[in-house]
């Protein structure tokens, strides 16, 4: 089994393990044990959180992709390069709490009307960005050794399962709302604590402090490829976390928890992908360096059919099973519609695969920020003239449709540019058969209680369409670690 599949397995397996513990706490246990206010207000500033901490960080995490093969295994210098990306994340971290202390009277303006609670606890962005930060460097280092699995369950498995301790002992009266709202930021630090604890346990984590690498050539050509990087990271976090901030604003930190609900549904769509991608992203960086455009090409045709067929899989589930869903759990229904707009434009994404990490990657990388601007500009825009009049169904088209946009152009791009396309003749199959699974998947018969509806629903549609895809061998690397599994197993017996 090659590395990917390897890590693959057990990126898939942390993954879902963490979507279940991320459904139980953010689906029944936060959103049913807080009032509407404070659930809220934890969603506002993750929100921003993740928008302030891309914007820190400077784009680190894709300079550590891009350049660390280049100073892997070469001692001193590879120490040198971790301290370097290091101390300009830290930089990049305190111009951040610079900012959000200055700015401070502006957000008491704009937000104080709607979500007075995000106003009085503003000030813990500034421990939430630096923990966030720690972890995306982190894991950007892991992964460049191609050690993606420990990141995977630090953050996705690890720091839900603390998440869902802490909510336990806030229901059973161990803690108020203020300390469950310490715990939670603090425990942010959990992720960034067991990668390092990882790397050290590995002896991979050089660290060589020094000035000399913010002195050469080297340096200075970091610095120039993480501005970039840093404004297009920033603004493509924008694309996808503007909606919410836009809703506290507009529409109050009341209505932020059914819309995280809605996005937290709809992003069932793309988590596996994004699992896969983190073990993707250093095999392209690999590629990229060597100049072996056949296989970048041929990486960025498997991971799009890989992320097209999971990704079809799972918006036919989650379409199959919204309304049965909001039966058992109305308390947020009015997240139903934004749930399916915002997973069709998660879909779009996926289903492009890799086109903005080769993007990225490659010279061409300023047409990533320069896209990206624009596209923010018209996801403030549409924002603001579509939540006012349709809430947050029109939230979730400004941000569907901004996602979508910024895809068709990343995929236009790079194939008229480099001659790299992600789509074959069997992307017409695979959509046909998405089509059909989902028009037998909403029309079947099903039992009239909604958990048995949806558990049934769900076992046929992974039945018919998994059948699909192995029966046409839409995924001949499946097909063949399917049947190597199997002969093992026989020859055991």
């Amino acid at each position: 089994m090659g590395i990917v599949q390897r890590q693959s397995f057990w990126n898939l397996t942390f993954t879902i393990l963490g979507v279940l513990l991320g459904y139980v706490n953010k689906l029944y246990f936060y959103s049913e044990w807080l009032e509407k206010s404070e659930f809220g207000l934890i969603e506002l500033l993750l929100a921003v959180m993740i928008i302030g901490s891309e914007f820190s960080m400077l784009g680190v995490g894709k300079v550590i992709t891009r350049f660390f093969p280049y100073f892997r295994g070469r001692g001193k210098k590879e120490g040198q390069f971790v301290s370097f990306v290091a101390s300009y994340g830290l930089l990049g971290f305190l111009g951040l709490s610079l900012f959000l202390l200055i700015f401070k009277p502006v957000v008491v303006v704009q937000f104080g009307e709607n979500s007075p609670l995000f106003v009085e606890h503003y000030l813990y962005l500034i421990p939430l960005c630096l923990a966030y930060a720690a972890y995306r460097v982190l894991q950007g280092i892991s992964q460049a050794l191609l050690k993606s699995v420990v990141p995977i369950f630090a953050f996705h498995f690890a720091l839900r399962l603390f998440q869902s301790g802490i909510i336990i002992i806030y229901f059973v009266g161990g803690l108020n709302f203020i300390g469950l709202l310490n715990a939670f930021v603090w425990g942010y630090y959990l992720p960034a604590g067991i990668i390092l604890a990882y790397l050290i346990w590995l002896k991979k984590f050089e660290f060589s402090w020094s000035l000399a690498m913010w002195r050469s050539r080297v340096g200075r050509l970091l610095l120039l490829y993480g501005g970039f990087v840093a404004l297009s990271e920033t603004s493509m976090v924008l694309l996808g976390r503007i909606d919410a901030v836009m809703v506290g604003k507009i529409l109050g930190e009341i209505q932020v928890g059914p819309y995280a609900i809605a996005i937290y549904i709809a992003t069932l769509v793309a988590i596996p992908a994004r699992s896969i991608s983190n073990i993707v992203m250093p095999l392209l960086g690999i590629h990229v360096k060597n100049r072996d455009w056949k296989k970048v090409a041929q990486l960025y045709q498997k991971n799009a059919m890989f992320n097209l067929l999971l990704g079809t899989l799972l918006l036919i589930g989650i379409w199959v099973n919204i309304d049965p869903y909001f039966v058992l759990s109305p308390k947020h229904i009015a997240g139903r519609d934004a749930a399916l707009i915002i997973g069709i434009g998660f879909w779009f994404g996926i289903a492009a695969g890799p086109n903005r990490q080769i993007i990225m990657m490659s010279r061409h990388f300023r047409f990533d920020l320069y896209l990206n601007l624009i596209l923010v500009v018209i996801a403030i825009i549409g924002n603001l003239l579509l939540i006012p009049e349709y809430g947050l169904v029109g939230a979730a088209l400004a941000t569907s449709v901004t996602l979508s946009l910024y895809n068709i152009c990343g995929v236009s791009f790079l194939w008229i540019k480099m001659k790299l396309f992600p789509y074959t003749a069997k992307t017409i199959v695979a959509l046909l058969s998405g089509g059909l699974v989902l028009f037998i998947g909403l029309y079947m018969p099903a039992p009239d209680s909604p958990l048995f509806e949806m558990l049934t629903r769900s076992i046929v549609v992974t039945v018919i369409f998994g059948g699909i895809v192995l029966g046409l061998r839409l995924l001949p690397d499946v097909n063949d670690m399917l049947r190597h599994h199997w002969k093992k197993w026989v020859l055991r017996r």
